[in-house]
């Protein structure tokens, strides 16, 4: 009787996590083999055919005009706008600690205006910034201008005026789009600390800084091992901003590259080939974080 029953119980387990395996397998691990089959092959959509060219497709994206004009850059525009996630751990950071603070009025009001970002809508945000960064009729020039600090409008999501200027605007987006996300859950995370700590800080003589670097941080460390886990993750699969926003060359990300040369040139194998190279990138990544999140991630 009692075998019956955990037999029907290991059913009733199986059946609630089925669903997701069964999601998992479809969405995910069949895509990624048809991907992985598809980058071994050059595949010719529009003339039906498929020609077995092994790892030929890898090496041509990391050698010749292909990396240094396509893939090479999509890798270093990617990197470089991925600047933003330091930027908004270490100013997340500080604003949650001062925000929290007990002397410091109007902390909800800032906490809602910080994070309205983050409930907003990402292509209607996007698309402002855009408006914004105009280069004839946007706010950005017209402020600078009547601030004697230009003389001529800057083209600033324009591939004539070099990458310089599209990367930073994309970095300045991302830093003010995402840092709502970091804030919430850090100012969630100082609350729960106990504040014990602190008044025992408070007794040896410990000064604010010193609190926060000693206490605040080391506490905050798994609240900060998920913030990178997840911004990386993001940032490798950026894509949205360099369409809409400065949809140039010298902005163009490894997700453009792969919906470029899929969608746009029906070049299925480089796509398929770069898809399997971020997959195995963000994969290898995230479990060396993992490993090394021993050495420096507090736990209880």
């Amino acid at each position: 009787m009692k075998s019956k029953l955990k037999m029907r119980e290991r059913a009733v387990a199986i059946g609630f996590v089925a669903p997701l395996f069964i999601g998992f397998a479809i969405f995910t691990v069949i895509p990624f083999i048809v991907a992985v089959i598809y980058s071994l092959v050059d595949y010719m959509a529009l003339q039906g055919k498929i020609s077995p060219i092994s790892f030929d497709v890898y090496i041509s994206l990391f050698r010749g005009d292909l990396v240094a004009v396509g893939f090479g850059q999509a890798i270093i525009n990617t990197l470089i706008i991925m600047l933003s996630i330091p930027i908004n751990l270490l100013l997340g950071l500080l604003f949650s600690a001062l925000i929290t603070q007990k002397n410091f009025r109007g902390g909800t009001f800032f906490r809602v205006v910080l994070y309205l970002p983050a409930v907003t809508g990402a292509v209607a945000i996007t698309l402002v910034w855009k408006l914004m960064f105009n280069e004839t009729q946007g706010i950005v020039n017209i402020v600078l201008k009547n601030l004697g600090i230009i003389e001529e409008n800057i083209n600033w999501l324009g591939i004539s005026s070099g990458s310089t200027y599209p990367r930073a605007v994309l970095i300045l987006k991302n830093v003010w789009g995402g840092i709502g996300g970091v804030i919430i859950l850090y100012v969630a995370g100082i609350l729960n600390i106990p504040g014990t700590y602190y008044e025992a800080a408070d007794i040896d003589g410990a000064s604010k800084v010193r609190q926060f670097i000693s206490i605040t941080v080391p506490m905050l460390t798994p609240i900060t091992f998920y913030h990178l886990i997840v911004s990386i993750i993001g940032g490798l699969q950026a894509f949205m901003d360099t369409q809409l926003l400065a949809n140039t060359s010298a902005t163009q990300t490894i997700v453009y590259f792969i919906y470029d040369h899929g969608i746009n040139n029906y070049r299925y194998g480089y796509a398929s080939a770069a898809s399997v190279v971020l997959a195995t990138a963000v994969m290898i990544i995230t479990v060396i974080q993992f490993k090394l999140s021993d050495k420096w991630v507090y736990a209880e």
